[in-house]
């Protein structure tokens, strides 16, 4: 614990001697987000637990009005299986954790593929009925095409029903984390709790329990099964704010901004590939885009989804424009407007943004600090629920000044991000590295590989 404090006093000391302070807060925090989470990966169940934590932050909002979860398959200390939940009405992580690990035990080992291989030969005349084109495979090709259709299978009833059937105690020896209670309802899809009772694994390691009346049981439900909770239960519950936000007032109202090293969003693009490929699935799930009219005047965005991945449709969520000046007929010359059937709208003031849905602003510090100070004005039913961030790791000015400026620049930018970081209730609920990028022309010497992203929520919750 000594070393951690040391490398907490040695970052702060860095920082402060080459970063304008303003700056140095925040950076600083998102470090010391790392090394916390450093410090309590202690023991096995921690490290998995963390890797599932990880990647349902991947998906995080896209389920919405369903929770981000995450569950992963550990067999022989080695990881065989990580899924999520993708999206509302689609299977739970559970499901597809299960679903990838039965498909890795047939092509890995040799001993449970046998056994699957000669349970569906048993039931060939059922799989046909649910896998007719593999009607035409022969004997020794039958449990190949049949494992390769049930890849491709996305209904949980048919998921549930196979795994059952065919799983021959192949998960007795696994241990499953999931990073929320297996839910105990029947909806959209049957009760992962059921399933996971029926597939008898090793253990279940649960991050924390289903705080919602209609889903929570699921631990009754697993009574026979050896159950780990509450790991890593306080990390686990920030992936929760935005669902019980939803609970709470059918709504979410989220922020999204992008900017550089030294503050600056402003003059070209700066997310990365995988940052851009995030915001437009969010916007396929949205309800609502809010932007000001100086980003739209400033930017003429698209507003689109052309980057929006499987299984997110081409949904083109309804436009707000926050502006007291512009008017209908000014929108022709913008390209909002080239999808006639987009619906377009005009807000002279916050109490004229919607406040239902999933909503997702997008722009700049000033326009969230305005949002920000008029909704404690006027204390109306409008308010951020969370921030986005996306960090690209440049700077507006040519890399041949950033030695003798780097103190300088943006200060305003600079002023404004540590105003809504530390002076707003926000706190920094997860960040991490987004990989694939390209370089800024306007910044064509300096690596830009690696895009942060940031998810702030409101103080105090978790």
């Amino acid at each position: 614990m000594n070393n951690s404090n040391n490398l907490r006093i040695y970052i702060s000391l860095f920082f402060e001697s080459v970063l304008n302070k303003k700056l140095v807060i925040w950076l600083q925090y998102a470090i010391y987000h790392f090394i916390t989470l450093i410090e309590v990966l202690m023991d096995s169940y921690s490290i998995f637990m963390n890797i599932a934590i990880s990647y349902a932050w991947q998906f995080q909002t896209l389920t919405l009005p369903n929770p981000a979860v995450a569950a992963l398959i550990v067999a022989n200390g080695e990881i065989v299986a990580l899924g999520a939940h993708y999206k509302a009405g689609m299977p739970h992580a559970e499901v597809i954790a299960c679903k990838e690990a039965l498909i890795y035990f047939f092509r890995h080992d040799s001993n449970k593929a046998q056994n699957l291989t000669q349970a569906f030969v048993a039931n060939k005349e059922y799989l046909l009925e649910c896998y007719p084109s593999c009607s035409k495979s022969s004997l020794d090709s039958f449990a190949n095409s049949i494992i390769e259709c049930f890849e491709l299978e996305m209904d949980s009833r048919i998921i549930h029903d196979f795994l059952i059937l065919f799983s021959s105690g192949i998960f007795h020896d696994c241990n499953i984390f999931v990073t929320l209670e297996p839910c105990n309802h029947y909806g959209k899809t049957p009760p992962c709790a059921n399933l996971l009772a029926e597939l008898k694994p090793n253990k279940i390691i649960v991050a924390c329990s289903d705080p919602t009346p209609d889903a929570s049981g699921g631990f009754k439900t697993l009574g026979n099964i050896n159950i780990i909770s509450h790991v890593l239960e306080t990390e686990a519950r920030k992936l929760l704010y935005p669902f019980l936000t939803w609970q709470k007032k059918s709504s979410f109202t989220l922020f999204k901004v992008a900017h550089r090293l030294d503050g600056t969003y402003h003059g070209g693009a700066i997310s990365n590939m995988d940052s851009r490929i995030f915001t437009h699935n969010m916007r396929c799930v949205a309800d609502y885009i809010v932007i000001s009219g100086e980003t739209l005047r400033v930017d003429n965005p698209l507003l689109d989804t052309r980057f929006g991945t499987v299984p997110y449709s081409s949904k083109l969520p309804e436009i707000f424009i926050l502006s007291k000046t512009i008017k209908l007929e000014d929108l022709k010359s913008f390209h909002i407007m080239d999808n006639p059937d987009r619906k377009v709208h005009i807000a002279r003031s916050i109490d004229e943004l919607p406040s239902s849905g999933f909503i997702v602003i997008e722009g700049g510090f000033s326009f969230c600090s305005l949002l920000l100070k008029e909704s404690m004005r006027y204390k109306n039913n409008f308010s951020i629920d969370c921030i986005l961030g996306y960090i690209a790791p440049t700077l507006a000015i040519p890399p041949n000044f950033i030695s003798n400026s780097l103190n300088r620049i943006s200060q305003d930018a600079l002023m404004e991000a540590c105003d809504i970081f530390n002076m707003n209730g926000f706190m920094l609920a997860y960040s991490s590295l987004l990989p694939h990028s390209y370089k800024l022309n306007n910044n064509a010497n300096i690596d830009s590989k690696q895009n942060i992203i940031y998810w702030l929520i409101k103080e105090g919750y978790a």
